[in-house]
This record gives structure tokens, sequence and C-alpha cells, in this order.
């Protein structure tokens, strides 16, 4: 009987498991493409299949239902699993925030890492919202999200208030409910959209709106051009 241990038999496990990955991975790049196209309720696991170069039975191999798959894409896309980070990683980020002398510079550091996210995920996110009108399973994995979304966001606030940097009168609550406002798909969709703005000029304006919501800083002024340096 062979073993299973074998250098060759563990060679081929990984095989195998790196070729699912690809798969995984193939298969929601191609679900986020269609979305963005044609929605989420016009979108099917068939057509997401065909996109992807896969028979169907694939897609419900690896994801189930539809709802699975959008929630998967939605996490796989915060963590930079279908792209890579435009700088470092998702921990550099976060310690490049922690490193910030002052709230403003926390809060553009914050929109610099945080547009990376958004403009990769606002579209999924829009289509998962308005997949869940009618569908149970698919508002279950919304809220889901929009409450793991909330509890992310909560960290900014708590190092706000760990260095006494929230506007005075402002509770940490009502910053946190500002901050999921401001920074929230609907409001990239609307400028990306509807007005033709790039992610800069977006993450910029957002950058100020949270400024002024936030804290009792100087309002920003509305530069043509803003620097969008990341942690090298």
């Amino acid at each position: 009987m062979k073993s299973s241990r074998t250098p060759k038999a563990v060679a081929a496990r990984m095989a195998r498991a790196e070729q699912a990955r690809q798969s995984r991975l193939t298969i929601m790049r191609a679900a986020r493409d269609c979305y963005a196209e044609a929605g989420y309720h016009a979108t099917s696991m068939a057509t997401i299949a065909e996109r992807a170069g896969v028979a169907p039975q694939t897609v419900s191999y690896h994801f189930g239902t539809k709802p699975r798959l959008t929630s998967e894409l939605i996490l796989a896309t915060i963590m930079f699993e279908l792209d890579p980070p435009p700088a470092g990683t998702r921990e550099e980020w976060v310690g490049w925030m922690l490193a910030a002398t002052d709230a403003t510079e926390l809060l553009r550091r914050f929109a610099v890492g945080g547009m990376a996210i958004l403009s990769r995920v606002a579209v999924v996110l829009a289509a998962l919202r308005d997949g869940a009108g009618g569908d149970e399973e698919l508002a279950e994995q919304y809220r889901r999200h929009e409450a793991h979304r909330r509890e992310e966001h909560r960290n900014v606030i708590t190092w706000f208030v760990e260095r006494g940097w929230l506007r005075p009168g402002l509770d940490p609550e009502t910053a946190l409910d500002l901050l999921v406002s401001i920074w929230g798909f609907e409001h990239y969709l609307a400028y990306k959209l509807e007005r033709g703005w790039d992610d800069d000029r977006i993450a910029a304006h957002l950058h100020r709106l949270l400024v002024a919501a936030l804290t009792d800083a100087a309002p920003l002024p509305d530069p043509d051009a803003w620097g969008v340096a990341s942690p090298s």
C-alpha cells in the first residue's frame, strides 16, 4: 500500500489544492464582473460559470448558492485575495494609520488604504443590497457584512477615543455612525458613476467630510490634486 505522505503524494495534494484555489478565484472574479455589468438579479450561476470558463456544476461545488458566492466574494475582495494590494499588506496599512500623529493625518491614511478596498467592493455590496429585498438568505448575508464592516470601523473610533481626538461632545457610537455612513459604498458609487469622479478625488472628498464630522480640526481646503502617498 502506497503511503499518502510520500513527497510525490504531498506534492500532488498541494497541486490539487492550488488548482482548486485558483478555480475559486476565477469564479469570484467572474461574478464580480457580471454583477458590475448586469446587477445581481440578472446574473445567474450559469452566467458566472460561462464567464469563468467552467461548468455550472463547478460553481455549485465550490460555493453552493449565489448568496454564499457573493458573501465570499466580498470577503476575498476585502482581504485582497482577488487583486494584489496597491501598497503593502492590510497589516502594514493598519500600522501606517497607527503611526499618524494627528487626527487629520490618521483619517487621510484611512482614506488612502480604504479606497483600495472600497473601489473594489462597492459594486458587489450594491449587488448584495439590491438582491436582498426578495431573498432572505441574501438579506442575512448583507446584514452580516454590514455588522462586520461596522465592527472593523469601530477600531478607528477606538483609536480616536484613546488619543483624545474625537470632536468635543461627540460620543463614540455617534462617531461610528458617522464614519460608517460617510465611508459607504453608496457615496462611492454616486460620485463614481453619477459624477464621473476618479478614486483620488472621491477619497479626498470623503476625507474632508470625515475630518469635519469627527474632529475639531480646521476645515480642509478643496485642492485640485491630493497627495495619496502610502506606506513604502
